[in-house]
């Protein structure tokens, strides 16, 4: 089966001592019907917010919500 492309939206969220939380953001299509996306923060980040969306509509349980501090951290994951 052919991969359907880039189809999902995502955005990152939160407050920092920055004003707005840097995030890196990558998103990978495993040509399976499944992907991949990877976001990796620069900084701790407060009110952190996932939003996954597929032609504007949220998927799953989006958006997620991270309560209190999110810390810098090294790539995280999460899959559709």
């Amino acid at each position: 089966a052919e991969s359907p492309g880039n189809i999902f939206d995502v955005q990152i969220t939160g407050d920092s001592v920055y004003n707005i939380c840097r995030v890196w953001i990558n998103i990978l299509d495993r040509k399976n019907g499944s992907f991949i996306i990877r976001y990796k923060t620069y900084h701790t980040c407060h009110n952190f917010q996932i939003h996954v969306t597929y032609r504007g509509t949220h998927v799953g349980n989006s958006p997620y919500y991270i309560k209190g501090q999110y810390y810098y951290s090294a790539t995280n994951f999460c899959c559709y």
